[in-house]
């Protein structure tokens, strides 16, 4: 019997874990000053075209008054500035060509509202490649974990099969050695 509930401690060891995020980059329940933590950008394929599709977000202390100004992305290694529009009522979201061709991977850029004090956000902008045999094929989101999910889990398994294996080779050698 001791054997199965080591086999269930081992298994419940081996389940894979969520992939937490920095804690800057989620909207606060109850801010203490004007944030952008919560906005979204990211280049994605519209066909052969790439396309940064924004979502930002000034999330607010209760009782502040309402931020407004124009939404600005910088490309942190190119210095290309992308203007994106002026927030209404605290957001501003759309999608808009993007600027830079043959750059697939992750940027860093800085997420900003020109003339405001809500202090500028640093995100990472995920460039897809576009490739026009795959243009019609839909992407899963990221969930922030760019390890191999596939391998960790399967030597996962493969561990907790090996230590049942031990255990009950164990078990059995025991009860072979008590008659």
């Amino acid at each position: 019997m001791r054997i199965w509930g080591a086999v269930l401690v081992a298994a419940l060891i081996a389940l894979p874990t969520a992939a937490y995020a920095d804690d800057t980059n989620y909207t606060p329940v109850d801010p203490s000053r004007s944030t952008l933590a919560g906005s979204t950008v990211d280049v994605e394929c519209e066909g052969t075209d790439l396309r940064l599709v924004y979502d930002v977000r000034v999330t607010q202390p209760e009782g502040s008054v309402a931020v407004s100004g124009d939404v600005r992305l910088t490309v942190t290694s190119t210095g290309t500035v992308l203007d994106l529009g002026s927030l209404t009522d605290g957001a501003a979201a759309g999608e808009v060509v993007w600027p830079l061709d043959d750059t697939p991977g992750t940027l860093a850029a800085q997420l900003e509202v020109v003339g405001s004090d809500v202090p500028t956000l640093t995100v990472s902008v995920h460039v897809a490649e576009c490739d026009p045999r795959t243009a019609d094929v839909l992407a899963l989101a990221v969930t922030g974990l760019d390890a191999p999910v596939a391998a960790i889990v399967g030597a996962a398994l493969a561990a907790v099969v090996l230590g049942a294996v031990v255990l009950v080779v164990r078990a059995r050698r025991r009860r072979a050695t008590r008659r």
